[in-house]
C-alpha cells in the first residue's frame, strides 16, 4: 500500500518535471564530453558496453559514459554492484517520492535511453533539467521526454539502437557516420 502512495507521488512529480524540462541544447552536440547510458535491469545482459563506448567514441573521443540501471531489491543491487561500469540504483536509494538522491549531483552533456519499461527512478534521470540532449529508442510512453528518437523493432539489439543514435548524432553534428 506504501509503495503504491510512493509510486503514485513520483508519478505526480514527475508530471511537473516534465513541464519544466526544456527541449535538447542542440550545440552540445559538438562538444559533449560526459554522457548517461539508462538501462533496465532486465536487459543488463544484453548489452555489450565496450561496443558501444566504442561506436560512440569514433563521433566524441572525449566522451565518458556512465551506464546506470535501477534494481528494486537491496540485496540483488549490492550483489550486482561489484560489476564494474554501471551506477545501480537500489530501493534504498530513493527518497520518498522515488527519486534518486544522487539526482543532485549528475549533469550529463548526452542521455542515451536503452530502457523498454517505465521505472519511475530511472525517468528522474531522463527528466533531470541539467542533461543537455536525451535520445533514445521510440515508446508511447517517453515520446514527450526524449529529443530525439529512434524507432526500432524489438527484435534489433542494443548495438544496432547505439549504430543509429551514433548515426543520427553525426548527421546532426555534421560529421561523417560510416
Amino acid at each position: 500500500m506504501i509503495w503504491k502512495l510512493r509510486e503514485y507521488l513520483a508519478k505526480r512529480a514527475l508530471q511537473k518535471n516534465l513541464k519544466r524540462v526544456t527541449k535538447g541544447n542542440l550545440t552540445v552536440i559538438d562538444s559533449a564530453q560526459s554522457g548517461c547510458v539508462l538501462v533496465n535491469y532486465s536487459d543488463v545482459s544484453a548489452i555489450d558496453i565496450q561496443s558501444i563506448r566504442n561506436q560512440f567514441h569514433s563521433l566524441y573521443p572525449n566522451l565518458s559514459l556512465q551506464f546506470v540501471t535501477y534494481i528494486k531489491s537491496p540485496k540483488q543491487a549490492d550483489a550486482f554492484e561489484q560489476k564494474a561500469d554501471w551506477e545501480v540504483i537500489s530501493k534504498k536509494d530513493l527518497a520518498f517520492d522515488l527519486e534518486p538522491a544522487q539526482l543532485a549531483s549528475t549533469s550529463y552533456d548526452i542521455l542515451l535511453d536503452f530502457t523498454n519499461k517505465e521505472e519511475i527512478p530511472l525517468l528522474y534521470l531522463l527528466l533531470d533539467k541539467q542533461i543537455g540532449i536525451r535520445i533514445g529508442s521510440r515508446k508511447a510512453w517517453k515520446e514527450d521526454m526524449l529529443d530525439f528518437m529512434i524507432q526500432s523493432d524489438e527484435e534489433q539489439d542494443f548495438n544496432y539502437l547505439a549504430e543509429q543514435m551514433v548515426k543520427y548524432l553525426g548527421m546532426v553534428k555534421g560529421g561523417r557516420t560510416d
